[in-house]
């Protein structure tokens, strides 16, 4: 406030000038989060991608009951079979969830779960048949 409020004409003014700032000010605090957003999108990415190694959240209990086998099978008794008891116990886990997660994303299928990890900023997946 520059001039003190003297009329009632003077107290609009100041009104409408209060107004105005507030829409600037708006404004720049939009702007300031949607960079905030930006600069921690690739963390909230990773973050994302890491929650599908560390949790299953299956609606489809026959998938999650086949995939469990399949890969226990599949990793601990043959990749894993001379690997040390850490890898043999925890590496079918992080396998299990993420196939889990990836076969599980409404019915996308494994390619589609692949393709959602590998997308850009644009939302599309890079071409990489050139």
């Amino acid at each position: 406030m520059i001039n003190p409020i003297r009329t009632h004409r003077d107290l609009l003014e100041e009104k409408a000038r209060l107004k105005s700032l507030l829409v600037i000010q708006k404004n720049q605090l939009r702007q300031d989060w949607m960079g905030i957003e930006e600069a921690l999108e690739p963390a909230t990415k990773f973050v994302g991608s890491l929650g599908m190694f560390t949790s299953t959240k299956s609606t489809n209990p026959l998938l999650k009951l086949g995939l469990d086998l399949g890969i226990d099978v599949l990793l601990r008794r043959t990749l894993f079979k001379n690997t040390g008891l850490l890898t043999r116990l925890g590496a079918p886990i992080l396998v299990r969830n993420l196939a889990t997660n990836l076969f599980d994303k409404k019915g996308a299928g494994l390619w589609k779960g692949i393709q959602s990890l590998l997308k850009g900023k644009n939302g599309k997946v890079p071409d990489t048949t050139r």
